[in-house]
């Protein structure tokens, strides 16, 4: 009996045993069971977002057409954020009938005049500096609204050791890092870190990564294509995907260019304050002295790149309308911009001169207005792209980047009337083949006053562009040239082939050509001159993320 019971109680034992496993196995199995329910809501919500993104947003009209989908999808995910890199290997090459001393992105206004020798030197350059990185990161908080992030860079910084003699090191660059967050069914945007101005075109509502930038080879771009890529703050309110409207804060920056204390440029490891100068030495008005400005604007200590004196963020404010016209797509934009340029100015003991004496802070305003279109005429294969700027303190918003501002006779900022127009056509003549042809000016007029002659400035012209500098020389090897550009104008076209598309990616070549014409403002005696250039660029790119 006693051997029975022993073995009544293992049974026992073992019964409880598998019962407690059999609970163990139960959570586990529900475990998994939660996981995977969780595992399948993020897809349903990743699905949900991107087939929202795909119905709303409108394809880019003036870019080329993204290549068909391939085999394989190369993103990945990292918890619940969707990872899609970017970006391609870029190599190019530039030759030029003028020595501009630059690389992929042409310096408009310094194609030099006949005077210099370089304008007598061709330029041939390689280079793989428009390289690109990116990576896009998305995160359906739910299924109508998504956080994003997005960052690029390339190759076109310079740092203290990028030289083109041995290794060619050039340092990484800041293009895009901004994060947004989408709130679909409400139909508002939110942005903030560094992206294209709203001043620029868009190709698609108002949405970051559908601006229509031109599609040739130039880093600069095309001359009267307006645009910035800087920080700032965005707010944007789409109405059905038909009307949208924005506002923006943007990093401001001021660009200088004239006589007095503008031709006096900071040392970058200098204080604002160490860069004063006695601006009376130009005006023949003794006494005043305001800090010095250049065409990168002040120096700051422990800084590479000089600042400029701001205290007020450029606003932006546009609106835009996506629809169809006779079955072919139409988006139009209007958008107004409002600047301040900042400044200080000691007139000493100069009450009998006319000026009140001590220090004073100087405020001018700026502002600009402009618009653009994109229209669809033949319905996937020819599109007009068009758009325009003008107002005054606004030329660093233009490719050539002309001046702001200049200043007046007692030390005041002016800004600088400025005209931004840019125009042209892309045809989609086969899948793989893409051609295009723009044209487009950018101009600024002269701002000058009249002050006292004094021993450096005899005719006592103060301001952009005065009546008094020498162009006679301008066209004579080693003559004198002092005029300012006036205007720049650029006629230019080419093509895009792409070689290859498969689940490698693609690889895409092209070829540009431009003519461009920079003018001069009239100098002494009326006297005008001008200079051009012929460019041509080609680049062999793949892009193995597409």
């Amino acid at each position: 009996m006693a051997a029975d019971d022993t073995m009544m109680k293992e049974i026992a034992d073992l019964k409880a045993q598998l019962l407690a496993q059999k609970a163990q196995l139960d959570e586990l199995r529900a475990a998994v069971k939660d996981q995977r329910s969780e595992a399948r809501k993020n897809k349903e919500a990743i699905k949900v977002v991107e087939e929202r993104s795909a119905a709303t947003a409108p394809a880019p009209a003036s870019k080329m057409p993204a290549p068909a989908a391939v085999a394989g999808d190369k993103s990945w995910m990292w918890g619940g954020v969707k990872i899609t890199p970017g970006g391609y290997f870029a190599a190019d090459s530039v030759f030029r009938t003028r020595n501009t001393n630059s690389d992929m992105g042409t310096s408009f206004t310094g194609i030099p005049t006949l005077n210099n020798p370089q304008a007598h030197m061709n330029e041939q350059r390689f280079s793989a500096r428009s390289s690109r990185i990116s990576a896009l990161l998305e995160a359906p908080m739910d299924p109508s609204r998504r956080l994003s992030g997005f960052f690029e860079m390339d190759f076109q910084g310079a740092g203290t050791t990028s030289n083109y003699t041995q290794t060619d090191s050039f340092a990484p660059r800041i293009r895009h890092a901004y994060a947004t967050l989408d709130d679909f069914a409400g139909g508002w945007h939110f942005l903030a870190g560094q992206a294209f101005s709203l001043v620029t075109l868009n190709s698609g509502g108002i949405t970051p990564r559908q601006e229509a930038i031109p599609i040739v080879i130039d880093s600069n771009d095309v001359p009267g294509f307006a645009y910035a890529r800087q920080p700032g703050f965005r707010i944007t309110k789409d109405f059905d995907k038909h009307l949208w409207f924005a506002v923006s804060a943007e990093q401001p920056a001021t660009t200088f260019a004239g006589t007095g204390c503008n031709n006096v440029v900071a040392n970058s490891s200098a204080l604002p304050g160490a860069s004063a100068t006695n601006f009376g030495a130009a005006t023949g008005v003794s006494g005043i002295t305001c800090l010095a400005t250049g065409a990168s604007g002040y120096g700051q200590t422990g800084q590479n790149q000089q600042l400029s004196l701001n205290h007020v963020p450029d606003l932006v404010a546009k609106a835009a309308y996506e629809g169809k016209v006779a079955g072919r797509t139409l988006h139009l934009e209007a958008f107004g911009a409002y600047r301040n340029f900042f400044d200080r100015v000691n007139y000493g003991a100069l009450t009998p001169a006319g000026f009140a004496g001590g220090s004073t802070n100087q405020n001018a305003n700026g502002y600009g207005v402009g618009g653009g279109i994109i229209a669809e005429l033949i319905p996937k294969t020819l599109e007009f792209q068009g758009s325009a700027l003008i107002g005054r303190g606004m030329g660093r918003y233009g490719s050539t980047s002309l001046p702001d501002a200049t200043l007046s006779t007692n030390g005041a900022i002016v800004p600088l009337a400025n005209l931004d127009i840019f125009g042209g056509f892309v045809l989609h003549a086969t899948p793989q083949i893409d051609m295009y042809a723009y044209g487009g000016i950018e101009k600024t007029a002269a701002a000058y006053g009249l002050g006292g002659p004094t021993a450096t400035n005899p005719s006592g012209y103060i301001g952009y562009g005065v009546p008094t500098l020498v162009n006679t020389g301008c066209n004579v090897e080693g003559g004198t040239c002092a005029g300012v550009t006036g205007s720049i104008w650029q006629v230019t076209g080419g093509i895009w082939d792409r070689l290859y598309q498969g689940s490698y990616g693609y690889i895409r070549a092209g070829l540009q050509y431009s003519y461009t014409k920079r003018e001069l403002l009239p100098g002494a005696g009326g006297v005008r001159a001008s200079t051009d250039d012929n460019i041509v660029m080609t680049t062999l790119r793949y892009y193995p993320f597409y």
